[in-house]
This record gives structure tokens, C-alpha cells and sequence, in this order.
């Protein structure tokens, strides 16, 4: 996170479980918060983003009755949640690995 005068930048690692090949893949998110916007930039189309995208087009969602901070913080969490996806998905293979292995 950089502070700049009139807005916050925030770079931060995306990542996400590619079940074709079986492995997790990152990506480079970049967000820049000013008093009234949130940009957000990625390196590719797909993501976590989806719930907010769509909380953010329903008339009365909390989010576009909080300010943009909140916004920041809801994609932070989202991308933070999504982490313990990964986690699942990876105990998930590991275990089917430590299964192939028994005896």
C-alpha cells in the first residue's frame, strides 16, 4: 500500500485454483482509492469479483450506501477469502495424493 496525496494505491496477489492442470495460479491485482472511486486493474478477464460486481448493481446494497473505503475493503476481504478456497482445494489434492500412496 502506497499513500499518495489525494489517494491510497494497493497491489496485491490474486490467486486461484486452476482444476484443469491442478494448480494455483497468481495474478497482479492493483487498486487505486480516491474519496469517491475505487479503480481496479488485472492482469486477467475472471475472478472473485463476480458477488460484488453484482451487490454493487442492486439499488440499496450496502455497499453503495458505504463510501468507496468500504469498497476497497470488501474486494480486500474477497480476495483474502478466496485464499482459504485455495487452501481447501489444495488439502483436497493432497489428500488424494496421500490416498494414491497408501498401501
Amino acid at each position: 500500500m502506497e499513500p499518495y496525496d489525494h489517494i491510497i494505491y494497493v497491489v496485491l496477489k490474486m490467486l486461484s485454483y486452476a482444476d484443469s492442470r491442478q494448480i494455483v495460479e497468481g495474478e497482479q491485482i492493483s487498486i487505486v482509492l480516491g474519496s469517491q472511486f475505487v479503480l481496479s486493474f488485472q492482469e486477467r478477464p475472471g475472478d472473485v469479483f463476480d458477488p460484488i460486481r453484482q451487490r454493487i448493481r442492486t439499488q440499496d446494497s450496502r455497499i453503495r450506501r458505504n463510501g468507496a473505503d468500504y469498497l476497497l475493503y470488501r474486494l480486500l476481504d474477497t480476495v483474502v477469502d478466496n485464499y482459504f478456497v485455495i487452501l481447501e482445494r489444495l488439502g483436497e489434492r493432497i489428500e488424494d495424493l496421500e490416498t494414491e500412496l497408501a498401501p
